[in-house]
């Protein structure tokens, strides 16, 4: 699956593995690592929710973007690009013809003041 960034800073930290230590922590540094190798062993998402990490996509005021489990609270976030979002008739999102995803950051989803990865 094609890896799309919002900016280079982000596309930088995320590709150099001793920046995303110094940042992120080891843990969180490694588990991203895994998330984004497993993203670009892939061919299109539907493939992800057969993977580690519980991939699913997020509603309410976070709605079109995918969660992934990293460490505790801590959850990569992405979604599908470009858009809009391939959906099915049901509106759910049709992971079939997902083959590209944008990387937004990370997030605790569980806090509500928390709007925007980082």
């Amino acid at each position: 699956m094609q890896l799309f960034y919002p900016n280079d800073k982000l596309r930088k930290e995320f590709e150099d593995a001793r920046l995303l230590d110094k940042n992120r922590g080891k843990v969180q540094s490694d588990k991203i690592q895994l998330r984004l190798a497993q993203l670009d062993a892939v061919e299109k998402w539907a493939e992800m929710v057969a993977l580690p990490g519980r991939h699913h996509e997020l509603n309410h005021d976070k709605a079109g973007w995918i969660s992934c489990d990293l460490d505790g609270p801590n959850r990569l976030i992405y979604e599908p690009w470009p858009p809009p979002a391939p959906r099915r008739a049901d509106g759910s999102l049709d992971g079939a013809a997902v083959k590209a995803v944008r990387i937004l950051g990370v997030l605790d989803t569980h806090e509500r003041k928390n709007k925007n990865p980082a």
